[in-house]
């Protein structure tokens, strides 16, 4: 009877998925034409993609930035190369378009949410539902098909989560496959690393009790954390200099230190954090520490994610204070967190109070269902529309550099002009330098 209801929960919300991915498929195959913080990005990220296309030796593991202006590829050390491996070969077999991208994200955010329903599963598999429900709220219709490594964050947590959840009933099934994403993951995103270490302790705590095996797991989880961050140190400038540099970022992201003129008290992240919940939540969140706590005095596995995804958000209090995709974890683990938790909340079995209380709750989620955390940009709207109408000129265009007038002349050309920098390098040529002039849509080479 139970796995009858599960299948049927997991169809339902798979058919569920389906019909909103359809009827709302301008929201989640949008143009890059939107706020700046998610189009630019998600065009630096074919950037980084088509990058790959000179050649990835000799360190496979470091992302690649495609330099328009002077024609070629430069390390960029903030980030391992996977995801943007994947995304290229996207590009490769597809072409280098926003569906592509936003196909990709999807293709790595939807199976991450899944994961995570089958890691929250209980006894009524009430949790696959909640996988339409995150689709359709704002941050979920926002941020799921938004086109960076964050993407793949959010499937390796499911992946980990999938996993430590199989430790009581699956013992050694739940080891192989947590070591397996342990040692995987960092090369995709490795911000994975406190989920990892958490996971670990929650396997160990609330289920094996074996020293040995919490030592392995640690092994594989330190191990490859610290491979990647080798990998990542390891530019043409030396360990020590790469080192450097991702040390000052990160005491940028966390806030110890400021870089960049981005500056996320406590206190603001706190009051950013509150809207979040507010707006996907509604009133539920209010129910959330109560979820909490009974998953905890239940002992169940699922319960370390929490406490995971808030020392990740206080450890990146920069990344997460200023970036709205970078708060999809926190919202979709406490959504599963709820649905987990609040069935055994109350035990007085009166069914009028919980269908009141269900009913409040359900009401609180409407006023909010429109809000939208991104608009469309008119400055790089008109950008990129320029730039597409250029895009095969560029690609023919005789030139391998370019200087763009009217617009950003870094991250949104990459997506544009990248491809043709690129045979550039690949082919040997020497250097021809062109300017692209956006409002007059022209492609002019320099004599």
């Amino acid at each position: 009877m139970r796995r009858k209801r599960a299948l049927l929960f997991f169809c339902v919300s798979v058919l569920a998925v389906a019909a909103i991915l359809y009827l709302r498929r301008a929201d989640y195959w949008r143009p890059y034409n939107d706020t700046p913080q998610e189009s630019v990005v998600s065009m630096h990220a074919h950037g980084f993609a088509v990058a790959n296309f000179a050649g990835v030796w000799p360190n496979p593991v470091l992302a690649r930035d495609v330099d328009v202006e002077h024609g070629k590829v430069t390390e960029y050390n903030h980030w391992p190369n996977a995801f943007f491996l994947t995304l290229a070969a996207a590009i490769k077999l597809f072409g280098n378009t926003e569906m592509v991208g936003r196909s990709l994200a999807l293709l790595y955010t939807i199976p991450g949410l899944y994961l995570l329903a089958f890691a929250f599963r209980n006894k009524s598999r009430v949790s696959y539902l909640a996988v339409p429900v995150l689709l359709v709220s704002p941050i979920g219709r926002d941020c799921l098909s938004f086109v960076f490594i964050d993407a793949a964050l959010l499937f390796w947590i499911g992946f980990l989560a999938a996993a430590v959840s199989l430790t009581s009933d699956r013992p050694a099934t739940a080891t192989r496959f947590f070591r397996l994403g342990s040692l995987v993951a960092p090369f995709f995103i490795h911000l994975i690393a406190p989920f990892a270490f958490f996971g670990a302790l929650a396997r160990f705590w609330w289920g094996h009790r074996d020293r040995k095996v919490l030592l392995r797991d640690l092994l594989c989880v330190v191990g490859a954390f610290c491979t990647v961050m080798f990998f990542l140190s390891w530019t043409s400038s030396g360990l020590a200099a790469g080192a450097r540099e991702l040390l000052a970022q990160y005491l940028h992201r966390a806030n110890l230190s400021q870089r960049y003129s981005e500056n996320i008290g406590l206190f603001s992240l706190l009051i950013t954090l509150a809207k979040h919940f507010y707006v996907n939540l509604g009133y539920f969140a209010l129910v959330l520490p109560l979820a909490f706590v009974n998953l905890a005095r239940r002992r169940s596995l699922q319960a370390y994610l929490l406490p995971a995804v808030l020392v990740y958000t206080l450890l990146l209090r920069n990344y997460i204070g200023l970036h709205v995709f970078a708060n999809l974890p926190l919202v979709s683990i406490s959504t599963f967190t709820l649905v987990a938790g609040v069935e055994q909340v109350w035990p007085d079995e009166r069914l009028w109070p919980r269908l009141a209380l269900g009913a409040v709750l359900v009401a609180s989620l409407f006023p909010t269902r429109l809000f939208s955390y991104y608009c469309v940009d008119q400055h790089v709207n008109a950008q990129v529309r320029a730039l597409r109408l250029l895009e095969p000129e560029i690609l023919k265009s005789p030139c391998n550099s370019f200087t763009i007038v009217g617009g950003d002349n870094y991250r949104i050309p990459q997506m544009f002009c990248g491809e043709r920098v690129v045979r550039g390098i690949v082919n040997g040529e020497p250097k021809r330098h062109g300017v692209i002039d956006l409002g007059r849509r022209t492609v002019t080479a320099v004599p």
